[in-house]
């Protein structure tokens, strides 16, 4: 597969679309971001990520590496963050997914969020 799918899955993630974004996933999904417990599911991935969009007004992936080998892409990106009180962070990650066919079936995201808040 083509690593193009890649700009399309973060599109939709950058333009915080939830129903879209989750459409990308399969129904028991895992999901781990930073150092928190792995979840199961789509419900958990769209409670945590509405908590995370609710404090910002725009976020961008500009996707610094992309491998791809088999079922597994690894995605290395700055994300620039801009809260909704106007200050902008950018961060560092590094994440890897997993594919069950056209869908993700595994996200680990690889970064501190802690500076977002700080």
């Amino acid at each position: 597969m083509s690593t193009e799918w890649v700009k399309d899955y973060y599109a939709t993630v950058d333009g915080m679309k939830m129903e879209e974004y989750l459409d990308w996933h399969t129904d028991d999904v895992k999901f781990r971001f930073g150092s928190t417990p792995t979840t199961t599911g789509k419900e958990p991935i769209k409670q945590g990520v509405n908590q995370l969009w609710g404090a910002l007004e725009s976020l961008h992936h500009d996707m610094t590496g992309v491998w791809e080998s088999g079922n597994v892409t690894i995605v290395e990106a700055e994300i620039t963050y801009t809260r909704k009180d106007g200050k902008v962070v950018v961060l560092p990650a590094a994440t890897v997914l997993r594919r069950e066919g056209n869908l993700v079936s595994d996200i680990r995201i690889n970064m501190d969020i802690n500076p977002l808040f700080a």
